[in-house]
């Protein structure tokens, strides 16, 4: 959550960061959501940039549902293989 907000342009563009923070910034989909706040709140709305911000949002959620459902699969793998799932 820390990178998000760092990172996602909540307390400044992302354009001012250095390019490699960047590209880190593209990764959450916190700094989409701000840009999609920023444009509706401005009086000449940009119909396309903000559809574009919302399929790339939707993109980055099922790709991260996608990653976090294949390492929860092979976490219980593991768990039940070593039978350690009775520690927690």
């Amino acid at each position: 959550l820390v990178v998000s907000i760092v990172f996602g342009s909540a307390y400044f563009p992302s354009e001012i960061l250095p390019n490699y923070i960047q590209k880190i910034s593209y990764l959450t989909s916190f700094s989409f959501g701000i840009e999609n706040l920023r444009l509706l709140l401005d009086q000449n709305v940009n119909v396309k940039a903000t559809l574009f911000n919302i399929v790339f949002i939707l993109m980055l959620s099922v790709i991260y549902y996608s990653i976090g459902s294949i390492f929860l699969k092979l976490s219980v793998a593991k768990i039940k293989k070593s039978g350690s799932f009775g520690k927690f």
